[in-house]
Protein backbone atom coordinates (compact mmCIF):
# COMPACT_ATOMS: atom_id res chain seq x y z
CA UNK A 1 0.00 0.00 0.00
CA UNK A 2 1.37 3.51 -1.05
CA UNK A 3 0.01 6.28 0.48
CA UNK A 4 -0.37 9.92 -0.81
CA UNK A 5 0.16 13.13 0.25
CA UNK A 6 -1.21 16.38 -2.14
CA UNK A 7 -0.57 14.07 -5.14
CA UNK A 8 3.16 12.73 -4.03
CA UNK A 9 4.13 9.41 -2.45
CA UNK A 10 4.68 9.36 0.90
CA UNK A 11 7.18 6.46 1.90
CA UNK A 12 7.27 5.80 5.74
CA UNK A 13 10.62 6.73 7.40
CA UNK A 14 10.55 3.28 8.91
CA UNK A 15 9.88 1.52 5.73
CA UNK A 16 12.80 3.74 4.45
CA UNK A 17 15.15 3.01 7.71
CA UNK A 18 14.54 -0.97 6.94
CA UNK A 19 16.73 -0.79 3.51
CA UNK A 20 19.23 -0.80 6.05
CA UNK A 21 18.91 -4.80 5.89
CA UNK A 22 20.14 -4.70 2.11
CA UNK A 23 23.65 -3.80 3.03
CA UNK A 24 23.08 -7.48 5.21
CA UNK A 25 22.25 -9.35 2.49
CA UNK A 26 24.79 -8.30 0.14
CA UNK A 27 27.33 -8.96 3.03
CA UNK A 28 25.78 -12.53 3.46
CA UNK A 29 25.79 -12.89 -0.57
CA UNK A 30 29.29 -12.47 -0.63
CA UNK A 31 30.37 -14.67 3.03
CA UNK A 32 27.86 -17.87 0.86
CA UNK A 33 25.70 -18.03 4.34
CA UNK A 34 22.12 -18.64 2.68
CA UNK A 35 20.42 -19.63 5.29
CA UNK A 36 21.15 -16.40 7.12
CA UNK A 37 21.07 -14.40 4.01
CA UNK A 38 17.42 -15.78 3.51
CA UNK A 39 16.64 -15.13 6.63
CA UNK A 40 17.59 -11.09 6.26
CA UNK A 41 16.09 -11.48 2.59
CA UNK A 42 12.46 -12.37 4.81
CA UNK A 43 12.72 -9.85 7.21
CA UNK A 44 13.47 -7.07 4.83
CA UNK A 45 10.39 -7.95 2.75
CA UNK A 46 8.07 -8.25 5.77
CA UNK A 47 9.66 -4.93 7.07
CA UNK A 48 9.11 -2.70 4.43
CA UNK A 49 5.70 -4.42 3.90
CA UNK A 50 5.00 -3.68 7.50
CA UNK A 51 5.49 -0.91 8.16
CA UNK A 52 4.93 0.57 4.91
CA UNK A 53 1.00 -0.45 5.40
CA UNK A 54 0.98 -1.34 9.37
CA UNK A 55 -1.35 -4.39 8.40
CA UNK A 56 -1.59 -6.50 11.84
CA UNK A 57 -0.94 -9.66 10.31
CA UNK A 58 2.06 -8.45 8.85
CA UNK A 59 3.20 -7.36 11.65
CA UNK A 60 3.08 -10.66 13.32
CA UNK A 61 4.69 -12.38 10.51
CA UNK A 62 7.56 -9.34 10.90
CA UNK A 63 7.94 -10.24 14.41
CA UNK A 64 8.88 -14.13 14.05
CA UNK A 65 10.80 -13.13 10.97
CA UNK A 66 12.73 -10.70 13.50
CA UNK A 67 13.01 -13.39 16.07
CA UNK A 68 14.03 -16.18 13.36
CA UNK A 69 16.98 -13.41 12.19
CA UNK A 70 18.09 -12.94 15.86
CA UNK A 71 18.25 -16.88 16.10
CA UNK A 72 20.72 -17.22 13.26
CA UNK A 73 22.25 -14.54 14.56
CA UNK A 74 22.54 -15.55 18.20
CA UNK A 75 23.65 -19.03 17.17
CA UNK A 76 26.29 -17.54 14.80
CA UNK A 77 27.81 -15.10 18.04
CA UNK A 78 27.88 -18.11 20.57
CA UNK A 79 29.43 -20.56 17.96
CA UNK A 80 32.69 -17.76 17.29
CA UNK A 81 35.47 -16.71 20.19
CA UNK A 82 34.63 -13.87 22.09
CA UNK A 83 36.40 -10.45 21.67
CA UNK A 84 35.55 -6.91 21.23
CA UNK A 85 33.04 -7.56 18.42
CA UNK A 86 30.79 -9.94 21.40
CA UNK A 87 31.13 -6.90 23.29
CA UNK A 88 29.94 -4.33 21.17
CA UNK A 89 26.89 -6.86 20.20
CA UNK A 90 25.84 -7.42 23.57
CA UNK A 91 25.64 -3.37 23.88
CA UNK A 92 23.37 -2.99 20.65
CA UNK A 93 21.16 -6.07 21.93
CA UNK A 94 20.41 -4.22 25.30
CA UNK A 95 20.52 -0.95 23.90
CA UNK A 96 18.01 -2.27 21.10
CA UNK A 97 15.80 -4.32 24.31
CA UNK A 98 15.95 -0.94 26.25
CA UNK A 99 14.50 1.14 23.16
CA UNK A 100 12.00 -1.00 21.84
CA UNK A 101 10.51 -2.69 25.14
CA UNK A 102 11.98 -0.32 28.05
CA UNK A 103 12.12 3.47 27.01
CA UNK A 104 8.86 5.56 27.57
CA UNK A 105 8.81 7.96 25.22
CA UNK A 106 5.54 9.23 23.19
CA UNK A 107 4.96 7.39 19.97
CA UNK A 108 6.20 10.29 17.86
CA UNK A 109 9.96 9.61 19.32
CA UNK A 110 8.90 5.42 19.46
CA UNK A 111 8.27 6.00 15.78
CA UNK A 112 11.80 7.58 15.35
CA UNK A 113 13.92 5.67 17.64
CA UNK A 114 12.69 2.17 15.73
CA UNK A 115 14.60 3.97 12.95
CA UNK A 116 17.48 3.72 15.41
CA UNK A 117 17.06 0.02 16.09
CA UNK A 118 17.20 -1.05 12.69
CA UNK A 119 20.79 0.47 12.05
CA UNK A 120 22.16 -0.87 15.62
CA UNK A 121 20.24 -4.21 14.49
CA UNK A 122 22.25 -4.12 10.57
CA UNK A 123 25.70 -2.79 12.18
CA UNK A 124 25.61 -6.01 15.08
CA UNK A 125 24.57 -8.39 12.02
CA UNK A 126 27.60 -6.72 10.46
CA UNK A 127 29.61 -7.29 13.59
CA UNK A 128 28.56 -11.48 13.73
CA UNK A 129 28.58 -12.05 9.62
CA UNK A 130 32.20 -10.32 9.92
CA UNK A 131 33.53 -12.97 12.33
CA UNK A 132 31.82 -15.89 10.44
Amino acid sequence: MIFYKNNKTIIRENTISSIVFLTNIIHLFYKHDNIYMYSFICLFLTSVMYHQTYNNKLRIIDKIVMYNVVLQGGNRLYINTVDIHTYINISFFFTIVYIYYICDRNIYEKYHLHSVIHILSSLGHHLIISKC
